[in-house]
């Protein structure tokens, strides 16, 4: 605890030296970067971010696993009180063997690596306030990922040393909202022993939104035009996704979601986000929002728990840890706990231009009042 205690401190002292100009802001050093020749394409400009790679031990524990199992399948109720746990220990293993679930586990153990990224000194990013738009997470090798899990699951050590990466990828994009800045965080299996090569395991790009008033800003910038304010945040998962096919899905499944006032704290409790706007009301209103909002990758991971056995089975039984996944998130709206939201499961039929063959598809779209909160592509593709 007295770690994270620490963390947030950084990033609050950080957030204040930027206030008080004592160091450069993200939009400062954007203004100051020459465009690059693709921003009449879409808003993108030169990097002026750090180009160091962070990285980080992986160490998966059984605790941890428990935790996300807590998460995942208990709500606290909207009167601030927690239910008795609900996971069971003998089901562990099995409830890893969907992939959707090793995914976003290992997402929310590498998260760590992102949020120290984000604190170092020469990081103009301020995160508190900021908000992820947009996650793409790749299971490259679910053999390694499911073996990773299986041994925390017996409290066994990790069946190979590993490490966490996190690097800022070179382009940020000009938003309506703001400024978007994107996070590359991989899972690296190391070589042990007299063994060669590294392989990696899991990569996920993390896309962060920092809110920025274009009306305030000296508009005759060519960088910052309505030319290149174009780009919509987020809209690179949707109705327009180059692997949807309007008309052509099936609704396969309908279930509800019930997010607890309380429980942005059980997802803390695994990845380590405290930033105040999921944990504290005063500080979410503060940065625009209208109560505590919800960890997205904690709404997705306990909608695919909702929605179990429902979901199409993604590999043959007799082989559950082959190929690999991909999943894109597109976090349209904040979710404000507590709340009840409504899922919708759609099998689309994929054109025959695609370009790997899929093993299967779905589409997830979390809504509540008839609009879509967050969306989710998953494509399983075979070994």
């Amino acid at each position: 605890m007295a770690d994270v205690v620490l963390l947030l401190l950084r990033l609050v002292l950080r957030v204040l030296q930027i206030k008080l100009r004592l160091r450069p802001s993200l939009q400062g050093l954007m203004k100051l970067s020459k465009p690059s020749a693709s921003v009449s394409e879409g808003g993108a400009e030169k990097s002026c971010l750090p180009s160091y790679t962070l990285s980080m031990p992986l160490t998966v524990q059984h605790s941890d696993v428990k935790k996300y199992m807590l998460a995942v399948e208990n709500s606290s109720d909207s009167t601030g009180g927690s239910r008795s746990p609900a996971g069971n220990l003998s089901r562990l293993e099995g409830s890893f063997t969907d992939p959707a679930h090793t995914t976003l586990f290992l997402a929310a153990m590498a998260q760590p690596a992102s949020l120290i990224l984000l604190a170092q000194s020469d990081c103009p990013v301020q995160p508190l306030g900021a908000v992820n738009v947009r996650n793409r997470f790749e299971l490259l090798n679910r053999n390694l990922g499911q073996q990773v899990i299986n041994a925390a699951c017996r409290s066994e050590s990790m069946p190979y040393p590993s490490e966490v990466r996190a690097r800022f990828l070179p382009v940020t994009r000009i938003v309506k909202r703001g400024i978007e800045v994107d996070v590359s965080v991989s899972v690296v299996a190391l070589p042990r022993g007299d063994a060669k090569g590294e392989i990696e395991m899991f990569r996920q790009v993390f896309t962060i939104l920092e809110f920025v008033r274009w009306s305030k800003i000296d508009m005759s910038d060519s960088r910052t035009t309505a030319e290149t304010i174009h780009t919509k945040d987020s809209e690179r998962v949707g109705a327009n996704h180059p692997d949807a096919v309007p008309g052509d899905a099936r609704n396969d499944a309908r279930a509800l979601c019930r997010m607890g006032a309380q429980d942005p704290r059980l997802w803390a409790a695994l990845c380590r986000d405290y930033n105040p706007i999921h944990h504290l009301a005063l500080a979410a209103r503060l940065a625009g929002f209208a109560g505590k909002i919800a960890h997205g990758n904690h709404v997705v991971a306990r909608v695919f728990s909702e929605l179990q056995g429902q979901r199409p089975q993604w590999t043959s039984p007799d082989d559950k840890t082959s190929g690999s996944l991909v999943m894109e998130v597109a976090f349209r709206k904040p979710v404000v706990v507590p709340c009840v939201l409504q899922i919708q499961l759609h099998t689309p039929i994929f054109a025959s231009n695609e370009p790997h063959p899929l093993t299967q598809s779905t589409r997830t779209t979390i809504c509540k009042d008839d609009k879509v909160f967050i969306e989710v592509f998953l494509k399983s593709y075979p070994a």
